[in-house]
């Protein structure tokens, strides 16, 4: 029935940006559909809002996805300000793109881009143990005592294309 209720507000054209990115967002958290799909579209109706993009570059962590949870998690990070009245606040919004930009980072072998990010992420949240033991693995390699992760084998992805691009030039 939600979804049914989502679906037919999605399509009336009486929603704002943000209330439009908000029913994308609570979609993509019906089972069997397509997280990342809606996630991204909930992006699109309005970029200007955090924690669509930290909800997608959580999804693109979960999958594996380093190179999408980077691209997500600095757009998130790029947008600054109060949501509007739809959107609810969550405390780990806080902490949580610099949190995932730094593993992204670090996946990426970007060392001194994960240092900084864990780091801020530790600032935002000094009580949480994980955080704090991340930012001292990330310290520890950025000293030389581990190397980061080497990719080895051919490219996985040789273009990608955004399909929700609107222009030509997006496209």
């Amino acid at each position: 029935e939600a979804v049914a209720l989502i679906d037919r507000a999605l399509g009336s054209g009486r929603l704002s940006p943000a209330e439009r990115s908000l029913a994308c967002l609570l979609r993509s958290e019906a089972p069997g559909e397509q997280e990342e799909w809606w996630l991204l579209r909930a992006c699109d109706e309005d970029p200007t809002l955090a924690g669509a993009w930290l909800e997608l570059a959580d999804c693109n962590r979960r999958d594996g996805d380093a190179m999408g949870a980077w691209w997500a998690a600095r757009w998130a990070l790029a947008v600054d300000g109060v949501p509007p009245a739809p959107w609810p606040v969550a405390p780990e919004w806080r902490w949580m793109g610099d949190d995932l930009a730094a593993w992204a980072a670090w996946e990426l072998c970007l060392v001194e881009e994960a240092r900084h990010h864990a780091f801020a992420a530790l600032a935002a949240n000094p009580f949480d143990d994980r955080l704090r033991d991340d930012h001292r693995a990330i310290e520890r390699a950025a000293e030389g005592a581990v190397r980061p992760p080497v990719f080895a084998g051919p490219a996985a992805v040789d273009v990608v294309v955004l399909s929700y691009a609107k222009t030509r030039r997006e496209y």
